[in-house]
């Protein structure tokens, strides 16, 4: 056994350098029991993956922090935006190189649909836009969207609503919001950025959600709830935190795979989905948009935000870049979150049935079961 170690150190081992990053935690581990030179390179895959979770693809670094098993951190394909739906998404970690991210293409208008969808502002901030685009009789979901994107207000028109203070935070005009989306509790119904059609370039004050992760924070496990996810730092109310990312279904898609994830939950106590719905009810009252938002199995750091029945520290917002049909569900801080704490936010409306799953949110309004809806 020592000579075969031997001669594993010894025969050359550039390829393990390219092929460790792509397998699991098990085949990792498998691999690592072959020699000493193995063994090593595992333990600095390891290392790197425990220290990012995020996989090199966000602003800030996300660690894993695990003092309750012998659990060393979740593997999921890492997508800082939504994408549409993989069947075999494959995305290497732990190599010392950048990280490639999955394919993600934005969900936009076809711009034959009306014209040129975007400002033409070179500050947002003050100027007014002139030319947004050709308003005709096109398809009537697109020409509802484009009329309650693109007004007729002093200033861009892609920011008709002024949500955003001069910081880059959400405002709150009246103080609370008591608009209910799909169980949510949700800021202005709808926030309206620059898309990829617009003048302006990235660092745009109407671009807050549209670089990523906002803030620094850790994947943290509980011995109840799984993994969670915690600020590392002050976040004043207002403050974009990140996006709600993963998979985009269609709704046949959606049903299929919540039938499998409700199988999982009676068969595995500890399964939970992150698959949400979410229903968009346009401003004529006659059409809906639904999206189909799975982070189960690809996703961001947002899949780790647990459920709280009281509300919790997050507001989710809904968040349209000029051109696009879909909306992106952002979290905002929606109060002054301390450094250390967990960041949570209500997963909607409690309707009993025999698949839920237990919650441990520990608040005094707490309902006992998480909430879920039939698909």
């Amino acid at each position: 056994m020592a000579k075969k170690s031997k001669e594993c150190e010894n025969s050359g081992l550039e390829w393990a350098d390219l092929v460790l990053p792509w397998l699991p935690p098990r085949s990792l581990a498998s691999i690592a029991s072959a020699c000493r030179a193995l063994r090593s390179l595992s333990k600095k895959i390891t290392a790197l993956r425990i220290a990012d979770a995020a996989r090199g693809l966000e602003k800030y670094p996300v660690p894993v922090l695990n003092s309750v098993d012998d659990t060393l951190y979740p593997y999921f394909p890492y997508t800082p935006t939504s994408i549409p739906a993989v069947s075999s998404p494959r995305q290497q970690w732990g190599h010392c190189s950048k990280q490639s991210p999955l394919e993600a293409r934005p969900l936009a208008v076809h711009a034959e649909f009306f014209g040129s969808a975007g400002c033409t502002c070179v500050d947002c901030s003050q100027s007014r836009a002139d030319g947004v685009g050709n308003q005709g009789d096109e398809n009537e979901l697109v020409r509802s969207i484009v009329i309650e994107e693109f007004g007729d207000e002093e200033g861009c028109p892609c920011n008709n609503l002024r949500v955003y203070t001069e910081d880059g935070r959400i405002s709150f005009p009246d103080g609370h919001s008591d608009t209910q989306f799909e169980g949510f509790s949700v800021g202005p119904p709808l926030v309206i950025e620059c898309g990829p059609a617009c003048r302006c370039d990235s660092s745009c004050r109407n671009r807050v959600s549209q670089r990523g992760l906002a803030v620094r924070v850790a994947v943290v496990r509980h011995p109840r709830k799984g993994w969670g996810l915690h600020s590392l730092e002050s976040i004043r109310k207002g403050a974009f935190v990140c996006e709600y990312a993963g998979e985009l279904l269609t709704t046949v898609e959606a049903r299929e795979r919540q039938l499998l994830y409700d199988d999982s939950i009676l068969s595995k106590h500890n399964f939970c989905s992150a698959l949400l719905v979410i229903r968009e009810h346009l401003p004529s009252g006659k059409a809906c948009l639904r999206m189909n938002i799975d982070a189960t199995k690809i996703g961001n750091v947002a899949r780790f935000i647990n459920h709280s029945c009281d509300g919790g520290n997050l507001l989710p917002t809904l968040v349209r870049r000029s051109g696009s049909i879909l909306a992106r569900l952002c979290f905002f801080a929606s109060r002054d979150i301390c450094e250390g704490e967990e960041l949570t936010f209500c997963y909607g409306t409690v309707r009993r049935n025999s698949k839920m799953s237990p919650c441990f949110c520990n608040t005094p309004v707490c309902c006992g079961m998480l909430p879920s809806e039939a698909t």
